[in-house]
């Protein structure tokens, strides 16, 4: 039995899911493909974890049927070939943006230590402060030595792809994506960015005044716009 403990408030039904998902990817999945998948969306929501025995066992509760079958069908999607969410994206992304025609999406690593692994997500910052992810790779922390940038281009060029034209798109990002070959993969992907980086970095302004970015800075705090401002040594036009 299921307590409240592991288990959330009914929200979607399964009909209501599978609609849902067959909106999205009838056109690219084999019906059973999409079956199978709505199955533990289903269990997801209804669970109050993200462990596969959890969300097993919820969506038994959800469809009536025994536990041990619910994580059987969890565990078979996981390992399933057939669903590849790299080329899902093409359709998730489209729909996350609806008709917008700018957005803004923040870049971010996250850190599963428990399993050795990071993820770097691009998500979708909304007006209610929330963010919805729209493509995410996830790499073990042993091989991201000198992976690091790749993995970046990776996601950021994946997530061009599936953009539609018309939709402007302006990546946030930390400093610790602030280096010279990523402001220039943005531009060649025709990205608008805002990159945060160290205060003691050399700016440039366009009559030739050099500073650090931290003297820029006005004593009110206020931003300051540098029209085809230059960064670092090298002063690289950004």
């Amino acid at each position: 039995m299921l307590t409240s403990a592991v288990m959330r408030k009914p929200c979607l039904d399964d009909q209501q899911v599978r609609s849902f998902l067959e909106s999205l990817f009838e056109e690219d999945l084999h019906a059973k493909r999409v079956l199978s998948l709505s199955y533990a969306v289903l269990g997801v929501i209804r669970a109050a974890s993200l462990g596969v025995h959890l969300i097993g066992k919820a969506l038994a509760w959800a469809r009536g049927t025994k536990s041990k079958h619910g994580v059987k069908q969890v565990d078979r999607l996981l390992s399933n070939q057939g669903i590849n969410v790299w080329e899902l994206f093409a359709q998730w992304v489209p729909y996350a943006l609806g008709q917008r025609t700018e957005a803004v999406v923040a870049l971010d690593w996250t850190d599963f230590d428990a399993d050795g692994q990071t993820t770097l997500v691009a998500s979708l910052v909304a007006s209610h402060g929330r963010t919805t992810p729209l493509v995410w790779h996830t790499v073990e922390k042993s091989a991201l030595e000198g992976m690091r940038n790749e993995t970046e281009d990776f996601v950021l060029n994946r997530l061009r792809q599936v953009v539609p034209e018309r939709v402007r798109l302006t990546i946030l990002a930390d400093r610790g994506f602030g280096d010279q070959k990523f402001y220039a993969l943005l531009e060649q992907l025709k990205f608008d960015y805002v990159v945060r980086f160290r205060q003691c970095i050399q700016v440039m302004d366009e009559k030739g005044e050099k500073k650090s970015a931290g003297e820029w800075v006005l004593e009110s705090g206020r931003a300051v716009k540098l029209t085809g401002a230059r960064v670092t040594q090298d002063e690289t036009l950004v």
